[in-house]
């Protein structure tokens, strides 16, 4: 009886214990970044978006200037942009993090797009991606998958 109390004790734990780790925020230097989280797949499952929060501490400006993951073939930063009343997704090649300020990837604006998935991201579980910062180095993020109907909060704190 003892011991099966224990194993319940122990799940619990681990259980908050991961909730809590993906909600940190996680640092490199002076940058944090925080919020992240991955929609679920939709159709085949072959590309996906993951979605985060970057704040530049510093009083000097920081760059984005890669990211990878084990879970996907390849990974970019795009934006949306309207151009000629159309909606349009572009690759971006650095993205510069200004000093005291916070960049939100977010539908409808920046994003990390996943190309060539290994498998279709499903609620519940998780994906590691890595960051690559000019000045503050790589750091590495665990990111929740998320049902569709999730949204970011504007987080201003």
């Amino acid at each position: 009886m003892k011991k099966l109390k224990l194993q319940f004790v122990l799940a619990i734990a681990l259980t908050i214990g991961a909730v809590i780790a993906f909600s940190m925020t996680v640092r490199a230097g002076s940058l944090q970044v925080g919020h992240a989280y991955a929609p679920v797949s939709i159709g085949a499952g072959k590309t996906g978006a993951v979605y985060f929060v970057i704040v530049n501490e510093t009083e000097t400006p920081d760059r984005l200037i890669s990211a990878k993951t084990p879970a996907a073939r390849k990974a970019e930063v795009h934006n949306h942009l309207m151009q000629d009343g159309i909606m349009k997704m572009r690759k971006v090649d650095g993205l510069e993090i200004a000093p005291g300020h916070r960049v939100m990837f977010k539908p409808g604006g920046y994003h990390l797009m996943l190309f060539g998935l290994n498998e279709p991201l499903k609620e519940g579980a998780s994906i590691e991606v890595e960051l690559k910062f000019e000045k503050a180095g790589a750091m590495t993020l665990q990111v929740p998958i998320k049902p569709l109907s999730h949204k970011m909060k504007d987080h201003t704190e």
